[in-house]
């Protein structure tokens, strides 16, 4: 599905949307659905996808063990799965300084929904390395929502409004680091 095709139709439904493209850049179908769900309009009706021509993604699920003592694989239930659709965002995270584990993250619109991939990957020997596949909502992602680190870390989470802020309250690693200063 191109940018203007996915236009065409938004405007079919009632949507009017204007590209600003000084800067010459591409600008993708996911592109235009990440701009869309950062400014509050979710496409959540995956029926404009249903003529699109949908592009094929290989997503791993399932998890394979290793033995801590030989290093050999001990289990594997690894699946390749293909999943058709726009893959909308992705990121890579590492675990601290030791990066020992990493993630990757992916997010797709799919004609059966958002879906969201994790891949955890491990350096150490014995360490097991997993991967999930499984449906989201757009509101999952967004302040409040039940993996809204997941959606800033892919770059689609809005920012929190000050009501937000004020309700949830200051991140714990905050509040533990002002807690001693006698200055406040």
């Amino acid at each position: 599905m191109s940018v203007s095709d996915l236009i065409a139709e938004l405007a079919r439904r009632g949507l009017s949307v204007t590209l600003n493209n000084t800067s010459g850049d591409v600008i993708t179908p996911a592109d235009l659905v990440k701009a869309l769900g950062k400014h509050g309009c979710v496409i959540s009706d995956i029926s404009l996808l249903e003529n699109a021509k949908l592009d094929q993604f290989e997503v791993e699920v399932g998890r394979i063990t290793f033995s801590s003592i030989t290093g050999f694989e001990n289990g594997n239930t690894m699946k390749e799965v293909v999943v058709e659709g726009i893959e909308i965002a992705t990121a890579h995270e590492g675990s601290g300084d030791s990066g020992t584990r990493s993630y990757d993250f992916r997010l797709f619109a799919t004609r059966q929904g958002l879906m969201l991939s994790e891949k955890s990957s491990a350096s150490y020997q014995g360490e097991s390395v997993w991967g999930t596949l499984c449906p989201i909502s757009w509101a999952n992602l967004q302040p409040g929502g039940t993996v809204k680190d997941v959606g800033r870390l892919l770059g689609i989470c809005r920012p929190i409004t000050l009501e937000e802020y004020l309700r949830e309250g200051p991140e714990s690693e905050e509040e533990d680091s002002l807690e001693g200063d006698s200055d406040r």
